[in-house]
Order: C-alpha cells, then sequence, then structure tokens
C-alpha cells in the first residue's frame, strides 16, 4: 500500500472499524515512530503469499490425483476419501492458523506505539514484556500451521507416486517446511492489507453513494481533529501548517525549575498517515520533534477510538504568550503536501 491511500482525504475519512483493521498489517517498527496508519513491504509480502499458494496447490493436486490413481487401480473408496479429508483439513488448519497468529497483531501496533508516548520506566518496561510475550492465540496459530504442514506430508508420501522418488518426496516436504515460516510472517501480513484495501475502497464508494443521494454521510469530514501537547523547545514559529495538519502556539508558562514550557494544539482534517507525521517531524528541532510525534500518537489513537493504557496526563495551565517569549512567524508547507 503506497500513499496516496485514498483520494478526497480532506472529505473522506473510512470507518473506524477500517481504521483498527489497519492496525493487522505491517508496520515499520521505528523506535521513534512504530507505526498505526501505514502498510510496508506489501509487494513482497505478496510476492512470499503467492509462492506458498502455488506450493499449496501443489500438495492439494499431488493428494488428489494420486488418491484418484490408486482408486482407478482397486476401487479403494476409502483412500479416495481419506485424502479428500486431509486436503480439507489442511486448508482449513492453514486458514485457521493464519488468522490465529496474527490475532494480537493489533494489540501490539497499539504497545509498541505506547512505548513512545510514556516516560515512566516502570510502565515501559511492563509494556516490553507484553510486546515480547508469545499469546496462546500466536502459539496455537503455529501449531495449526505445523499440523497442516504434517498432513500434507502424510498426503504426499502416501499418495504421491513419482518416477524420481523419494528425492521428489524430500523436496516437496521441505517445500512445505518452508510454508510455515512464509504464513506466519507473510502471508497473514498481505491478507491483512489486502482486506484493509479492499474495506477502504467499500468505504469510499458509499461515501461517494451518500454525497450523490445526499442521505446522511459517516464517512464525511465535518472538520479537524485536536490534541494538544506541550514541549520544552519551541517550535520556532507560531503557527506551521503541513497539508493537512497545523501546529499552533496556544501560550507558554515556566515550570518549577524555571524552564519554558511552550503549549501546542496540533490539527489534522482528516486520517492521520505516519508518512505525514515522518515528514512533519523532519522539520523541527529533535526534541520539539520528539514531543510532536507524542502528539501525533496520541491523535491516531483518537481516530482509532482507542483508550491508551497509560494513565491520563493532567492538563497544563496555558498562558497566552507574548512576543518576548516566543518567535513570530508562520510556516506553511502546504505546497510540499499538495498530494496529500
Amino acid at each position: 500500500m503506497i500513499p496516496p491511500f485514498y483520494e478526497m482525504p480532506k472529505q473522506f475519512m473510512p470507518s473506524q472499524a477500517t481504521l483498527n483493521a489497519w492496525l493487522k498489517t505491517r508496520k515499520s517498527n521505528s523506535q521513534n515512530k512504530p507505526g498505526i496508519f501505514e502498510t510496508i513491504d506489501f509487494a513482497g509480502d505478496q510476492v512470499w503469499a503467492i509462492g506458498s499458494i502455488i506450493i499449496e496447490l501443489s500438495a492439494f493436486v499431488l493428494t488428489l490425483i494420486g488418491a484418484w490413481q490408486i482408486y482407478k487401480q482397486n476401487q479403494n473408496t476409502t483412500m479416495l476419501i481419506s485424502a479428500l479429508v486431509i486436503v480439507v483439513l489442511f486448508i482449513a488448519f492453514d486458514i485457521i492458523g493464519i488468522k490465529l497468529h496474527g490475532q494480537d497483531n493489533p494489540q501490539r501496533v497499539k504497545l509498541r506505539s505506547e512505548m513512545v508516548i510514556t516516560h515512566d520506566p516502570a510502565i515501559k518496561a511492563h509494556i516490553y514484556k507484553k510486546i515480547k510475550e508469545i499469546s496462546w492465540r500466536e502459539f496455537l496459530g503455529m501449531m495449526f500451521l505445523i499440523f497442516s504442514a504434517i498432513l500434507k506430508i502424510l498426503a504426499i508420501s502416501v499418495f504421491f507416486k513419482s518416477q524420481s522418488g523419494m528425492v521428489a518426496v524430500i523436496v516437496l516436504i521441505l517445500f512445505y517446511l518452508v510454508v510455515i515460516y512464509i504464513h506466519a510472517n507473510h502471508t497473514g501480513y498481505w491478507l491483512a492489507a489486502s482486506n484493509v484495501k479492499s474495506r477502504i475502497k467499500k468505504d469510499y464508494n458509499e461515501f461517494l453513494e451518500n454525497q450523490r443521494a445526499g442521505t446522511p454521510n459517516p464517512f464525511l469530514i465535518v472538520g479537524p481533529q485536536h490534541v494538544l501537547f506541550d514541549s520544552h523547545v519551541p517550535m520556532g514559529v507560531n503557527i506551521a501548517h503541513h497539508g493537512r495538519q497545523t501546529i499552533e502556539l496556544t501560550g507558554s508558562r515556566l515550570a518549577g525549575d524555571g524552564a519554558s514550557v511552550f503549549s501546542y494544539r496540533l490539527s489534522t482534517t482528516g486520517c492521520l498517515f505516519d508518512y505525514e507525521i515522518v515528514s512533519m517531524a523532519a522539520s523541527y528541532n529533535p526534541s520539539f520533534s520528539a514531543a510532536l510525534i507524542e502528539a501525533c500518537i496520541k491523535l491516531q489513537f483518537l481516530q482509532l477510538g482507542v483508550i491508551a493504557l497509560l494513565p491520563a496526563i493532567a492538563p497544563i495551565p496555558i498562558i497566552i504568550a507574548d512576543g518576548n517569549n516566543n518567535a513570530d512567524g508562520i510556516i506553511n508547507n502546504d505546497d510540499n503536501n499538495s498530494g496529500n
């Protein structure tokens, strides 16, 4: 999935269900911005997944052909039915295994982002532990994939007859073992990304239909969404525009140690994509960018409709800044984000 993900991002926003489904796709997992509304390596996952499907089809075809040859020779109905049952089972085990193995990906995506927006070492350690845990769904999913591979190997060993003998059987067995890795690390991500693309297209078509019919439109953006954040380093200007996003200075105050704290409002019209966050952050001092990224993640959580696991941060009183405390000026990067 390559930006732009859909047309009219200032007017159309996918449903919250679609945005949450997006969490299942592959992310960059960068330390500073792990990724929420992004999908990377779609083409690579697609190639691996299609390759695994071709290997799966070989097991399907060779098993049924072998069973049919045996049936024609001795009219052994039991062998034919057994082959059909095995084929159905290994396909079902693959589907169940892929779904279960990727079931906890959305939670991990949210936890990685929460690692960025918390500064409490104890909470960070807890989140890190949760990320590294292998859930029962992930374990069971892998077991289903292994059971599926065992069934394929059994089917090939019993039903597949080749002039190459055991060499061909061994090669196929190795392929089926490789498929376990592909399904666990590529197929699930490809299917998730394909599902998100389909859901976005469906939402967009409904958006257009509602617009034409003049009926209530849940996909229509009615206004920007906001989040407030503080930084110990000033942005350098009072307001900055980045395509559909705006960062605006709202005030400043002195902290207990006498240091200045600058308060800002981050606004976005429509979905806040990760590539937009990276682009905005690259425009500023690293210290300010860190605070900006945290605000962006909180805004993405708002768009997902989820509640962060972290305790709420008490709001800081805002004192309207004067010209002595902050630099005047406006940054407008709309020209650099005309495609958004």
